[in-house]
């Protein structure tokens, strides 16, 4: 199956040492003065398959884009060696399995976009990146509950889960990120009560918890 836009890429792929400088393929950045891949921006491009474990070679790599493609399996574990990601999009394909728990290692992540995949298990590695600002993890098939380690992700200003299947409740620890502005929990199994620490939140402009089992009064 072809790529819409793939210049560059082919060429590579039938003759390395014939290759195009990685500066002219479509969907690559390189810096000026280093001359490494800095980023890869392939949205909707029909892409298809795996994501490539050579990613993990791209050492200098701040910004990988594969949103709205045809990609299937799991997310590499290569993706997770590359220290400078700052930015990874990977929301509206076919990815499934569970997020590796070397995730922990991206200490300058500032966004993550998965959702709309049919990733699974547990979503406490997604509180693993200190540096995280807006996470969106919403239609997928995440099950277990909020762990309370999310007081560590005290950059957050954006967090989505809805429609998962998240259950339990949702720990007061949350009362922590005091950087929330949107908060979106809803289509989910949550239950108990809707904690009173949302409360400190004052920053928070929008706030979606409805679909799911709560009890008691709204604090």
């Amino acid at each position: 199956h072809e790529w819409d836009r793939q210049r560059g890429w082919k060429t590579f792929e039938a003759c390395p040492y014939k290759a195009e400088d990685p500066k002219n393929w479509y969907g690559v950045r390189v810096d000026s003065v280093t001359r490494a891949v800095v980023a890869i921006n392939l949205a909707q491009n029909d892409v298809s398959g795996n994501i490539s474990k050579s990613v993990g070679k791209l050492t200098h790599l701040t910004t990988l884009i594969l949103n709205r493609n045809k990609l299937v399996g799991c997310i590499p574990e290569a993706i997770f060696t590359v220290p400078t990601l700052r930015s990874l999009d990977l929301h509206g394909n076919q990815l499934s399995g569970e997020v590796p728990e070397g995730i922990k290692n991206l200490k300058l992540l500032n966004f993550l976009y998965i959702q709309h995949n049919q990733l699974g298990g547990r979503i406490d590695p997604l509180f693993t990146m200190p540096r995280l600002k807006k996470l969106n993890a919403s239609y997928n098939q995440f099950t277990w509950s909020i762990p309370d380690t999310i007081r560590k992700a005290g950059h957050l200003e954006k967090l989505v889960l809805s429609h998962n299947r998240l259950m339990g409740p949702v720990p007061p620890e949350i009362g922590k990120c005091k950087r929330l502005t949107d908060l979106k929990l809803d289509g989910n199994q949550l239950n108990g009560d809707i904690p009173p620490e949302l409360i400190n939140l004052k920053r928070m402009e929008i706030l979606h918890l409805d679909h799911n089992e709560f009890q008691g009064e709204i604090p």
